[in-house]
């Protein structure tokens, strides 16, 4: 290997007493101590995330913002002592070169198509149509999470759930609402109030999924949240900064047993407990649900939750 080129301003090697270069042990320490301390930054400001993208600076989210950075910058200094540890290696710093490349396209095209970490998407006319355009689902918080089960379907001939298990959507509904305001208790936001307006919203569209076989936040007809919240003479207009925040919906599936035997028959029941567990597990493992459970500036909720006699059950929880 020729060392000739050997420069110690660019490279973690200093000449060793027999002309070689050797490893700057001290150099590469300070770098990953860099590192180290970036990525814990990057820590802390992930777990204060929320609470700063409730202050957005025009259509910037400063959480998102400040994410970014940091990510950049762990990125580019792992870049450097890479680098420096490949001088002598031109094909593989080639190839390194490349790949941080290909990782900065790969941020800048998921930053585009889903922008909502870093501005206020969901009430910017023009990215919100970007957003319909690409995600008719997910849009103005209107987010939903399927509870999975290792589950067969219930045949036709399985008994009622309602005759076997007496279970009631109030019983899921209070106890669902106080897990919601646990988990805001637990940052110190305030605990919502329980808005049966909202509650009759989240109802009737728990059971249309029902009645109807569908499962989104937009009906066969079109209608979204806002538009149920019209329909219904509901008005939610949160003004923060300014910014015009017209409320938010979250959806869950589940089912009321845990098994089945082969032939269809229900063989093991949850309780109120076990499914309310799951739905607020679920929904705070989800970057999507978890926000609008956590945003700071909700006043109150109300959840609508409808069960077939088959056990399915179809969860509405919407906020303002």
């Amino acid at each position: 290997m020729d060392y000739s080129t050997y420069t110690a301003q660019n490279s973690m090697f200093v000449p060793g007493l027999d002309g070689k270069p050797k490893l700057d042990v001290m150099l590469l320490v300070q770098n990953l101590l860099v590192l180290t301390s970036i990525i814990f930054l990057y820590w802390l400001i992930d777990a204060q995330a929320m609470r700063l993208n409730a202050s957005p600076i025009g259509i910037f989210r400063p959480g998102g913002i400040l994410l970014t950075f940091f990510l950049l910058a762990a990125i580019g200094m792992l870049w450097r002592t890479v680098a420096q540890l490949f001088e002598h290696y031109p094909n593989v710093r080639k190839f390194l070169k490349w790949g941080i490349f290909l990782l900065f396209v790969f941020l800048a095209v998921g930053a585009y198509f889903f922008p909502q970490p870093f501005v206020t998407a969901y009430y910017s006319p023009a990215l919100q149509q970007h957003i319909d355009r690409l995600e008719p689902v997910r849009y103005i918080y209107g987010y939903h999470a399927q509870i999975p089960k290792d589950t067969l379907t219930p045949s036709s001939t399985t008994a009622s759930v309602s005759d076997k298990y007496k279970l009631t959507a109030q019983e899921i509904t209070v106890k669902l609402h106080d897990a919601v305001n646990f988990e805001r208790r637990k940052l110190g936001l305030n605990a919502l109030i329980y808005d049966t307006r909202l509650a009759s919203i989240a109802e009737a569209h728990s059971n249309d999924m029902l009645a109807r076989h569908y499962f989104d936040h937009v009906s066969p007809e079109g209608n979204t949240f806002i538009s149920r919240y019209e329909r219904a003479g509901y008005t939610c207009e949160l003004i923060v900064g300014n910014e015009t925040i017209r409320g938010g919906e979250n959806l869950a599936e589940s089912v009321t047993y845990n098994s089945t035997y082969a032939n269809g028959l229900i063989s093991d029941y949850k309780s109120v407990e076990e499914i309310v567990n799951q739905t607020i597990g679920i929904w705070m493992n989800s970057t999507s649900h978890r926000s609008n459970i956590l945003h700071p500036y909700w006043r109150g909720e109300g959840i609508g939750v409808a069960i077939e006699p088959d056990g399915k059950i179809l969860i509405t929880e919407n906020f303002c």
